[in-house]
């Protein structure tokens, strides 16, 4: 009880005020919350939004230029530690903490929307479908792909070097205090940082469970034909996702983290297979060549390209505000990648961070978004009429004709989606955790 009311608690406290008073806020007043929140995004977008974009290219370069110069071989930690994790589940909880059951959710739908919103989408004069189809993956491949990934691993290599080579707390504002240590405000700049990030944290990850929380019960509904909308519906399995996260997290660091991320991993896999199987494969094939190419060499010409003279209502709600989403992930993210990668070097965890997530990601697109544009231009075009009359609902794709296989397939969409979400909450779990253990100590 006295390390909770010292002086040293400070971070813990302001946590849970600054989220108590959004909680609060929510329940009270969703709608002007809402509204609210909106408008400073907004605001931020009016002004900010010509530095969002290529923002994370420059981390990216940040990483590249430390992964593959002088700094590559220096590890987190002392020259002798080892990894505490195999790679394969090291390389599972990392993916899955650094998107979750987003790529469910968007992995159909969101190059779909780009595809009828965007500037150089099916509107813009001029512009094919074919076109338009192809700047729809380009701009999905910038968001999910390398920038996404550069963000989530810079904030990783700061806090990890800061805490194993200075000996400071795993804390967002740490690289502050350390870093500044000889000016009156550096503690002061750090502590509001840490108790902001540890806020944002929180926040995000219960937008993402209830993302999830609502993706299993369309899924359930798709499999059984009943609604699955009341509060307890959503309750009960808020509670059974909670027991689990619990159990996970009292779990050493291989039974826990690492047997979850294993588990993400090779049922996001098979999921994706078990679509591929069903699909036109040599066009996803091509797909996947093409959003290699979206991917690597694109994302530079897409980090600059601002539409100054054109409307900004596509351009604020998409690329800039998922980077922002991706931004307010780094609290938790950050200090996560650093402490799960101990005993491994800079080259490592780039390389595995940021490139192989990214490769993964060119395939799940490409056979996901890739049968959701293969329905529009050679099927019956469902699931493009459902987005464009339904922008603020987006699908997961209802793949085959049969009742069988779409009932296989939702079955798939909910273990993934559970599993995808156990990971998430497991490792935020493990996070908050030791923002009480640092605030303790």
């Amino acid at each position: 009880m006295k390390r909770l009311l010292g002086k040293n608690a400070t971070v813990f406290w302001g946590s849970i005020i600054f989220t108590g008073i959004f909680s609060i806020w929510a329940v009270a007043r969703p709608i002007g919350m809402t509204s609210t929140l909106w408008h400073w995004l907004g605001l931020y977008n009016q002004t900010f939004s010509w530095f969002t974009m290529p923002m994370p290219i420059i981390l990216l370069f940040i990483c590249l230029y430390l992964a593959f110069g002088k700094f590559g071989h220096v590890k987190l930690g002392r020259p002798e530690d080892k990894p505490e994790l195999s790679t394969f589940a090291w390389i599972g909880t990392l993916f899955t903490a650094g998107i979750g059951i987003g790529i469910v959710n968007f992995g159909v739908a969101e190059p779909l929307v780009h595809y009828l919103q965007s500037p150089q989408g099916i509107a813009a004069a001029g512009t094919s479908p074919a076109q338009a189809a192809e700047n729809g993956f380009k701009y999905s491949m910038f968001i999910w792909g390398l920038p996404a990934w550069a963000i989530y691993t810079m904030a990783g290599l700061v806090i990890g070097y800061f805490a194993y080579y200075k000996g400071a707390k795993f804390l967002p504002g740490t690289p502050i205090e350390n870093g500044f240590s000889d000016k009156k405000w550096g503690h002061s700049v750090a502590m509001i940082t840490s108790i902001t990030a540890a806020g944002a944290a929180s926040l995000t990850i219960a937008a993402h469970i209830a993302i999830g929380i609502f993706q299993m019960q369309n899924a359930f509904t798709a499999i059984t034909g009943q609604k699955f909308e009341q509060l307890s519906d959503s309750l009960i399995l808020l509670v059974i996702m909670f027991v689990i996260y619990t159990g996970a997290a009292v779990l050493p660091i291989q039974k826990g983290m690492g047997r979850l991320g294993e588990i993400n991993t090779i049922v996001a896999i098979g999921l994706m297979i078990f679509v591929f199987l069903l699909s036109d494969a040599p066009m996803i094939m091509r797909l996947v060549t093409e959003n290699i190419r979206h991917a690597f060499l694109d994302v530079v010409p897409v980090a600059f390209t601002t539409f100054p003279f054109q409307d900004q209502t596509w351009f604020d709600s998409w690329p800039n505000t998922i980077t922002i989403w991706w931004v307010s992930w780094t609290p938790f993210l950050g200090i996560f990648i650093a402490r799960i990668s101990k005993g491994r070097t800079i080259r490592q965890i780039v390389t595995m961070s940021i490139l192989v997530p990214t490769f993964f990601l060119i395939i799940w697109f490409s056979v996901f978004a890739g049968n959701g544009f293969w329905d529009a231009f050679f099927g019956d075009g469902k699931i493009l009429k459902f987005i464009a009359e339904n922008p603020e609902r987006l699908p997961v794709i209802h793949h085959g004709s049969a009742t069988t296989t779409r009932l296989q397939y939702h079955r798939n969409c909910i273990l993934t989606s559970g599993c995808h979400l156990l990971g998430n909450g497991n490792d935020v779990i493990h996070d908050l955790n030791q923002y009480h253990d640092q605030q303790r100590s």
